[in-house]
Formats: structure tokens, C-alpha cells, sequence
């Protein structure tokens, strides 16, 4: 036994490269496991595949794993448990520097926060509160459709002040603000 750098090479002083292969079963044997440590047993292992073939890869305390093509990491995920791809540094569970594209059914269990534009193409079902702390826009060359539950009030504010209102008894109430008045632009119909 001799403590320093171990060094497999599979072409030193060659043109021609060979293959390196670590085998745990040679000889057609039942297989072991392959375990690559540094450091002790306790927190060491960096790579470890299991006798029956499951691979778990490892870092030391408050190190992060990256993953890369090329030499430029991909996927990052840091000693706290957060995971990055395209980023380095995540700050969320999963924090996504690009573009995402979800080909399939997404339920998100809580708050969905759009920092930037976003487009929403096809069927959006939202079962709880949306709140839009700047300006919506619907386009649509179709109908748009906007449905509470039938034990519920459908109301457009203003502030706080419900400004058009459908209550559970299919009455419309359209209220003004304080001081306001109601126009109908020329040219159109109020039909009651």
C-alpha cells in the first residue's frame, strides 16, 4: 500500500488510446458494487453503483453537483437541495434560466408568480384566487368565458368597490364609484 496519486491511463506514451473498464463481476460472477470515495467511508463515497445496479453520485458538505456539456455546466444542484439548470446559483427548488416547455398536464399546489411576459396558449383552468397586480388582456378570436361556482358572486372591481356584478340569483348589479357617473358611448344600446 502506497498513499499518492493513482493515475489509469489507458494510452500513456501511445498514439493510441485504449479503453478503461472497471468491472465488478469479472469473470461472470455476481456483481459487486463500484464505489468511488475520497476521504473516509463516512460521507466520502462520490460515486457509488449498487450490486443491483442503482448510481448515486455525491458531494462533500456544502459542495454543489454540476452537470455539463462541453465544459460548461448544465444542471446544478447546491447543498441546500436547490436545482438549476442553466444557473449555477438557484434560488428556488427548481429555478429555470431559459426557456421551459411542459408538454402535458401542470398543477401547480400554490402560488404562481409571472415576473415578465407570458403567453398562454390552449386551455387555462384555474381552480382558486387569480390576482393581477397590473394590467390583464384577454385576445381572443373566440369567446371568453369567465364562470365562478354557483354558490359564489362573479364581480369586475374596481379597487375594492364591485363595479359590475352577478350575484348566486343570476341578478346584475353595476355600481359606480363614488362620485361617478355611468356612460354609454354614442352610437350604442343598453338593453335591460
Amino acid at each position: 500500500y502506497t498513499s499518492g496519486a493513482v493515475l489509469l491511463s489507458s494510452g500513456a506514451g501511445s498514439t493510441t488510446n485504449g479503453d478503461v473498464t472497471i468491472d465488478s463481476a469479472t469473470g461472470g460472477g455476481t456483481a459487486g458494487s463500484i464505489t468511488l470515495r475520497q476521504g473516509s467511508s463516512v460521507g466520502g463515497d462520490r460515486l457509488v453503483v449498487s450490486s443491483a445496479g442503482s448510481v448515486s453520485l455525491n458531494t462533500a458538505s456544502g459542495q454543489s453537483l454540476l452537470l455539463g456539456t462541453g465544459g460548461t455546466p448544465r444542471v446544478t444542484a447546491d447543498s441546500s437541495g436547490n436545482v438549476g439548470i442553466g444557473t449555477t446559483s438557484p434560488g428556488k427548488t427548481l429555478d429555470v434560466n431559459g426557456t421551459l416547455d411542459v408538454s402535458g398536464a401542470t398543477t401547480l399546489g400554490s402560488t404562481l408568480t409571472v415576473t415578465s411576459t407570458s403567453t398562454l396558449t390552449g386551455d387555462v383552468t384555474m381552480s382558486n384566487d387569480l390576482t393581477v397586480s397590473g394590467t390583464f388582456t384577454v385576445t381572443s378570436d373566440a369567446m371568453v368565458s369567465i364562470a365562478s361556482a354557483a354558490s359564489q358572486t362573479l364581480a369586475l372591481k374596481q379597487g375594492s368597490t364591485d363595479i359590475l356584478s352577478w350575484d348566486t340569483a343570476g341578478a346584475v348589479t353595476l355600481a359606480t364609484v363614488s362620485g361617478q357617473g355611468v356612460t354609454v358611448a354614442s352610437g350604442n344600446d343598453v338593453v335591460v
